[in-house]
């Protein structure tokens, strides 16, 4: 059973998300964390929509690298780290960048806070990705 779900998260990996005009998406997970097709998807979309004024060719690889999940009392706090990579259109990397997010809630809520997590690690990303690529237009001109 596990083996299948690795196999779905990994097709749903491997099929690349256009963010805007010019940025090509690919999300996975790590190893460990592929249990949830769910997480690939929030990847994708909340850097796509980060992304999605972005005017050069660039292509973004994002990976869910940790997933943290602790709980006290009645609570869960969930870590989340993403590590997303930028490269031209050539395949060299223009700029890496690690982001983490934490998210608390009610223990019966765990997917939905570990959702919550995910998706605020992949905004700063996206962020941060934005910046950078921004940064790099204004240096050439």
């Amino acid at each position: 059973m596990l083996a299948r779900i690795a196999l779905v998260c990994l097709v749903v990996a491997t099929a690349p998300v256009i963010a805007g005009p010019a940025i090509e998406i690919h999300a996975s997970c790590a190893a460990d964390l592929a249990a949830d097709p769910t997480h690939i998807r929030i990847l994708r979309s909340e850097l796509a929509q980060a992304l999605a004024n972005a005017s050069e060719a660039h292509a973004v690889d994002i990976t869910l690298a940790k997933l943290d999940t602790q709980t006290a009392s009645q609570e869960v706090i969930v870590r989340a780290e993403v590590r997303a990579f930028v490269s031209d259109p050539k395949g060299r990397i223009k700029f890496a960048t690690t982001a983490y997010a934490t998210a608390r809630g009610s223990i019966k809520d765990r997917a939905l806070v570990q959702q919550d997590a995910i998706a605020g690690a992949a905004r700063s990303a996206g962020t941060n990705i934005g910046k950078a690529i921004q940064s790099a237009q204004v240096a050439r001109k």
